[in-house]
């Protein structure tokens, strides 16, 4: 079963993940309401949350001299700092 998660400003979709290493030591929680869970703490298990993104890019090409000449097309991706 894959819990539910929730984080304000980023959309929960199809497109996002979220996968946590549980590369730390476990307990065992001590509720009786939950059945054989592990808990984890945070600072030894790590969260990362990944998001597909699909843009379409248009470059022009000057096809005169293909294919003995080398053309470019520059793209620049920037990250927001939050």
């Amino acid at each position: 079963m894959t819990p539910e998660w929730h984080r304000k400003n980023f959309q929960n979709d199809a497109k996002t993940s979220l996968t946590v290493a549980r590369t730390g030591n476990f307990t065992i929680n001590p509720s009786q309401e939950l059945y054989t869970n592990h808990l984890y703490n945070g600072w030894d298990n790590n969260i990362t949350m990944s998001r597909t993104y699909s843009v379409d890019f248009l470059c022009t090409f000057n096809m005169m001299y293909y294919p003995f000449d080398r053309q470019e097309c520059n793209m620049t991706f920037v990250l927001p700092v939050g």
